[in-house]
């Protein structure tokens, strides 16, 4: 069976989404957003535009090197990507704020960081309150491509 084009266009047109607002209660409790930088520390309602940049050889590799080399410690690498500054690829954080967030114990997150440090996929040193984490592949987005001659 063939559609006319008219109706082509109706069945492939891209969908729209839709934003609704909920109404606000003058009994709804405040929600209170910390920022360091410009990584949330803590996230409490996702936004459908958070995203990160991540390079396909993290994940597409026929030798599947990151898998082995990070092992579970992945999960904590992802995190780090979606809570670091986006122009230098920087977390400050405190190990339990980490914990609490990623639903590890502390004993796990502080084992996975010192294999990401091993390994040489960050570096971070403490100022005695919290971490500065420091993602050692970080590549900027914003303002890094030069335009074509």
């Amino acid at each position: 069976m063939e559609l006319p084009n008219s109706q082509l266009s109706e069945v492939h047109a891209p969908v729209q989404p839709t934003l609704v607002a909920l109404p606000k209660t003058p009994a709804a409790k405040k929600v209170n957003h910390h920022h360091v930088g410009n990584s949330p520390a803590v996230p409490a309602r996702s936004s459908p535009t958070w995203w990160i940049h991540l390079w396909a050889g993290l994940v597409r590799d026929p030798t599947a090197k990151h898998n082995k080399s990070m092992g579970s410690a992945i999960w904590l690498y992802l995190y780090l990507m979606i809570s670091a500054n986006r122009l230098d690829g920087r977390v400050l954080r405190r190990l339990g704020t980490i914990a609490e967030q990623t639903g590890y114990p502390e004993r796990t997150v502080a084992r996975w960081l010192q294999e990401l440090r091993d390994k040489g996929y960050i570096t971070s040193t403490t100022n005695g309150r919290s971490l500065r984490i420091l993602i050692t592949k970080w590549r900027p987005i914003i303002g890094t491509r030069k335009p074509p001659p």
